[in-house]
């Protein structure tokens, strides 16, 4: 091409009435606009396409140099010799830039957590877009997911490591999940958070187990609850906690719609459960004479309809008691400063096995899998469709449950009292051995 323009003959290129071009060879030119339409300046490129005349702007002659403008114009003049239209080569790129700025580590993550949104508990969801927000995201959320390599994850979960090593560990899962979705979908050809060994993190922090109360312990905490100051409320629910030996929250939570006091039921909604969403189902609760006089009482200064909470807060009757409330009571009536609520399960569950009550009850009361095989009332339970099995073993076993949970009531009505611990019997249950055992 033979150049024509010099840079100062841009830069001196003044508006006038009527519009126009000062050519650089090769279809590039200067093209200056008139007064009345802004008096803007641009480097255009003039081409033929299918026998058509075509123009495009390159760039406003304010923005790149001349020489700059002649590098677009080398790559737009190979399109047209190639056979294409730069103008539309130009529409692809910018097509393709937004594609992939819709392909993003956070864009692709928030997709990812809005289709499982359904079939995920609230908590978990929640868990998931707090570690992605607050781990992920800073690092690698702007970035094309699937050009993202191992060392930039590492970037990521490295910053929140020292201060919590659990975290970066739970980060790393989630991010493994998203980038196996991108995959999954074509939008990444492979998984850099799977690379990520053992070794390249700091170890998880040792396991602490949520401690339960020896037998000694329970009986002084029970003897210092009658004595104590708390709210009537809250050595309630502590109570009740013991007797049914529920989840925290599946407890605190409760409604007095849910406690039908005749039938002496707590039916569990199904959104207080443990759980992922698709696999949550409501549970039911048989309750002890001991609680049904105990919620009996509770009902006259708590019960203000259906909807109202069983266990009300202490700041509001709008709210149930507080996160922490059951643990810190349980803490303060038996002297043991680690122990926590969720240690009432373990409880209950030693208690079941060293009474010869059968696996399936216990697991049951604290809504657990059911065993592989038993013998309930002389009639063999085995591995069959869950629903059928369910609905064969819903009768008999809520019976057994219920005598399990009278027993333990009894139990600790004893032990408050400072009296001998009561005898009773399982009743007719044939335990079955497994084969080989």
């Amino acid at each position: 091409m033979l150049e024509k323009l010099k840079q100062s003959d841009v830069d001196k290129a003044k508006p006038r009435s009527k519009v126009y071009r000062i050519a650089d060879g090769g279809g590039l030119a200067l093209q200056v606009m008139p007064k009345r339409e802004g008096s803007g300046r641009y480097f255009i490129y003039r081409y033929r396409y299918m026998n058509l005349q075509r123009m495009m702007i390159i760039d406003s002659a304010d923005v790149i140099s001349l020489e700059q403008a002649r590098e677009e114009w080398k790559k737009h003049r190979a399109i047209v010799k190639a056979g294409g239209d730069p103008v539309q080569a130009r529409k692809l790129a910018k097509l393709k830039k937004k594609g992939d700025d819709m392909q993003t580590f956070g864009s692709v993550s928030r997709e990812w957590l809005e289709r499982n949104k359904g079939t995920w508990s609230g908590s978990h969801y929640r868990r998931n877009q707090s570690l992605l927000d607050r781990v992920l995201l800073p690092t690698l959320g702007a970035l094309p997911i699937g050009q993202i390599e191992l060392g930039e994850v590492l970037v990521a979960l490295r910053k929140v490591e020292e201060r919590s090593p659990l975290s970066a560990r739970k980060a790393k899962t989630v991010a493994a999940k998203v980038f196996d979705y991108a995959v999954g979908s074509g939008r990444a050809k492979e998984n850099p958070a799977r690379k990520i060994v053992g070794e390249q993190l700091k170890a998880k922090p040792e396991v602490t187990h949520r401690k339960a109360l020896t037998m000694d312990q329970l009986a002084v905490a029970l003897r210092n609850m009658k004595t104590s100051s708390a709210r009537e409320v809250t050595k309630a629910a502590v109570m009740m906690l013991l007797y049914t030996a529920l989840r925290d929250f599946a407890l605190r939570g409760a409604r007095w719609q849910e406690i039908d006091l005749a039938n002496a039921l707590w039916t569990v909604p199904a959104a207080r459960m443990k759980g992922t969403k698709a696999k949550k189902r409501e549970h039911v609760v048989p309750l002890p004479r001991q609680a049904v006089e105990l919620l009996r009482e509770l009902a006259k200064t708590t019960d203000r309809g259906p909807e109202s909470f069983v266990f009300v807060g202490q700041a509001s009757r709008a709210n149930c008691l507080s996160e922490k409330t059951l643990t810190s009571a349980l803490r303060s009536f038996s002297g043991v400063d680690d122990v926590h609520a969720h240690g009432v399960r373990t409880m209950l569950m030693d208690f079941a096995h060293e009474n010869s009550f059968p696996s399936e009850v216990v697991e049951l009361q604290l809504a657990h899998q059911l065993g592989s095989v038993s013998r309930i009332r002389g009639e063999a339970v085995a591995n069959v469709d869950p629903g059928v099995r369910k609905a064969y073993l819903s009768t008999p076993l809520l019976d057994l449950r219920a005598k399990l949970i009278q027993a333990w009531a009894d139990t600790l009505s004893a032990m408050q009292a400072g009296k001998p611990l009561p005898q009773f019997e399982v009743g007719n249950i044939v335990r079955t051995r497994k084969r080989g055992a």
